[in-house]
C-alpha cells in the first residue's frame, strides 16, 4: 500500500471514531448535567473537524505536480496543521468559559456511573487511535496526521482528568471537581495548540531544514572527491516532502556528459540520504566560477 492510500485509511479511522465519540460524550454530558463530559465532548467535536480537514489535507497534498502547482500541494498540510492548532485554542476556549461558570454556579451531577464507564471507553479508544496515527505520521512525515494524532493525545490525557474528576466526585460528593478538572483540560488543551502550530507555521514560511538535516546532506556532497565545492545551498518544507537546491562545483576538466552523470548521481545520493526530497542542482566549473567571482565581486570562490 503507497503511503497516500495508508494516509487516508489512517486519517478515515480518526474520522469514524471521533463522530462515535462526539455523539456518545453529548448524550452522557446532558444526563449527567457534567461540564466536564460536556468540554471533553467539545474537544472531541473539535478533534472530528480537525480530522475531517486532515482527511482532504493528506487527499489533496498526495496529488501530482501539475501546471499550476509544479511544486505539488505539500503546503496543504502545513495550512491543515495550522488550521487545527487554531481549531483547539477556540475549543479551549469555550471550555474554559464554560468550567468558569460552573465554578460560580455549581450543578448537581446525576448518573456518574455512565460518565465514569464512558471516559474508561473514550481513553482507550483514544489510545489505540492514536498510537496508529502517529505510527503513519512518523513513517510517511505527514504534517496533518501529525497534528491530527497530537489532538487524540490530547483527548487521551483530557478523558484521563474527566475521568479522575467524577470519581472525586462521586467519593467525595464535592461537584468543584467537576469544572476545576474542566478548566484543567482547557489549558492542556491550549499548550497543545501552542506546540503544533509553530512547525506548521514555519513550512508556510519556508524555514529551512533541521541542522540535523542540513549536515546530512552536506556530509554527502563533501564525501565525493569529484565535489570541489557547493554553494548556495537552499532547504524547505512542504507538508511531507523536502525541496533543495544548490550549486555543485566541479572540475573544469569534465566533458558536459561527465558533469551531467556526476549531478545525477549526487542528486541520487541526496535523494537516498534523505527520502522524499526533491532535489536540484546547477552544476558550474570551479575554476572558472571563482574568476568570474573574482572580477564581479572582487573576491574568490570558496571551496
Amino acid at each position: 500500500m503507497d503511503s497516500s492510500r495508508r494516509k487516508m485509511d489512517t486519517a478515515r479511522l480518526s474520522i469514524a471514531s471521533n463522530i462515535a465519540l462526539t455523539i456518545v460524550k453529548v448524550l452522557v454530558g446532558i444526563a449527567t448535567h457534567s461540564v466536564g463530559i460536556l468540554a471533553d465532548a467539545v474537544h472531541s467535536a473539535a478533534d472530528l473537524f480537525a480530522a475531517t480537514v486532515a482527511y482532504f489535507a493528506v487527499r489533496l497534498s498526495g496529488e501530482a505536480p501539475d501546471e499550476r502547482h509544479p511544486y505539488g500541494h505539500g503546503k496543504v498540510e502545513s495550512i491543515s496543521g495550522a488550521f487545527e492548532a487554531l481549531l483547539l485554542v477556540g475549543a479551549a476556549a469555550l471550555v474554559g468559559y464554560e468550567a468558569a461558570r460552573r465554578l460560580v454556579h455549581p450543578h448537581h451531577l446525576e448518573q456518574l456511573q455512565w460518565g465514569v464507564g464512558l471516559m474508561a471507553v473514550s481513553v482507550a479508544l483514544n489510545l489505540f487511535v492514536s498510537a496508529r496515527l502517529y505510527r503513519v505520521a512518523l513513517e510517511t512525515e505527514s504534517v496533518a496526521l501529525r497534528a491530527d494524532a497530537a489532538n487524540l493525545r490530547a483527548d487521551v490525557y483530557a478523558s484521563l482528568a474527566v475521568l479522575l474528576g467524577l470519581v472525586l466526585v462521586r467519593t467525595t460528593g464535592v461537584y468543584l471537581f467537576d469544572p476545576l478538572v474542566a478548566l484543567a483540560v482547557s489549558l492542556y488543551v491550549f499548550r497543545m495548540a501552542t506546540q503544533l502550530i509553530r512547525p506548521a507555521l514555519e513550512m508556510l514560511v519556508d524555514t529551512r531544514l533541521p541542522e540535523d538535516e542540513l549536515r546530512k546532506l552536506e556530509a554527502v556532497l563533501q564525501a565525493d572527491p569529484r565535489v570541489l565545492g557547493f554553494h548556495k545551498l537552499r532547504s524547505r518544507r512542504a507538508g511531507s516532502a523536502r525541496l533543495v537546491d544548490l550549486h555543485l562545483q566541479v572540475s573544469d576538466a569534465l566533458s558536459f556528459q561527465e558533469a551531467h552523470r556526476l549531478t545525477e548521481e549526487v542528486e541520487a545520493r541526496l535523494r537516498q540520504e534523505l527520502p522524499n526530497t526533491d532535489v536540484l542542482v546547477h552544476t558550474e566549473p570551479h575554476d572558472e566560477e571563482a574568476r568570474h567571482q573574482a572580477e564581479a565581486h572582487g573576491q574568490r570562490g570558496q571551496r
